[in-house]
């Protein structure tokens, strides 16, 4: 039943995006009657600097971005929030990340990373560099599995978000910072050591490249130990994506390299380099 449920959760954040973006299009439309059909289609700037502003459906929307990429292995993520109480800006999270060895025989996925998480969302002010601020009391992560592949830890953690728009561009950061790791398996006591409490993301959209209009460059940065302090440690990403408006698509081709420690859950304590290539939304 692990594979149906996983695919579940995969096909359930795509349609809350791909409903959302719908909505959101259609208010324009009518909003607007006269724009170009080229603003009309264009994908959203948005990252997971900033989680996506847009209508919710049944209360659900998009979180982070998701995305499939290929490489070895290939890498799927999904993602969305939940408003568990109307008019009050608290939510349930979760973000799935699967490691999937397209091309072996059975294509088996390598590990799935689960992370569910509860936050509430403080806005400060629309117009200050400071958007908002995400109080997270629970933040857990694992990949369901048993006994010596097992892995898992809790966290609670605080995350502020940053926006600033630049001329056409817009730059946007978050810094999360969370408590030490609690209530681990016993066959990861050391992830601490590879997975520390700092976390950095940050994006620069809307740049004009060539005849795109709308790339956008992102960054993740975390390091290693109790305190962060080991930076030959952790892990460091950096992906680029340019828009498909030009062929009346909402997605976009995403380009994503990672070197360092725990991509993915069950390979934490080992180094790894990986560009991929996909589509993302």
């Amino acid at each position: 039943m692990r594979i149906p449920f996983r695919f579940l959760i995969l096909a359930l954040s795509f349609v809350v995006v791909a409903t959302s973006g719908r909505s959101q299009t259609e208010t324009k439309e009518a909003a607007n009657p006269g724009e170009s059909a080229d603003m009309q289609n264009a994908p959203s700037s948005q990252t997971s600097v900033q989680p996506h502003q847009e209508e919710e459906v049944f209360n659900l929307s998009g979180y982070e971005p998701l995305y499939f990429i290929f490489g070895k292995p290939s890498k799927v993520k999904a993602s969305f929030k939940y408003r568990l109480i109307k008019k009050i800006d608290f939510y349930f999270g979760y973000n799935q990340y699967v490691f999937w060895e397209i091309g072996q025989d059975s294509t088996p996925f390598q590990d799935v990373t689960y992370s569910p998480e509860f936050f509430y969302r403080w806005k400060v002010s629309p117009d200050h560099f400071v958007r908002s601020l995400d109080i997270i009391p629970y933040w857990h992560m694992s990949n369901g599995k048993k006994s010596e592949t097992s892995r898992s830890l809790d966290r609670a953690a605080v995350q502020a978000n940053f926006i600033q728009p630049i001329k056409n561009d817009v730059f946007r950061m978050s810094i999360r910072l969370s408590t030490p790791s609690y209530n681990l398996d016993n066959t990861n006591l050391d992830i601490r050591q590879y997975i520390g409490p700092w976390e950095i993301r940050a994006s620069y959209s809307e740049i004009p490249i060539w005849f795109i209009k709308r790339c956008e460059v992102s960054v993740r940065y975390y390091t290693g130990g109790s305190f962060g302090q080991r930076f030959r440690r952790g892990g460091r990403e950096i992906g680029i994506s340019f828009p498909l408006s030009a062929l009346q698509l909402n997605q976009a081709v995403y380009i994503q390299y990672f070197e360092g420690n725990a991509e993915n859950l069950i390979h934490y304590n080992g180094y790894s380099r990986h560009l991929r290539m996909g589509l993302r939304l």
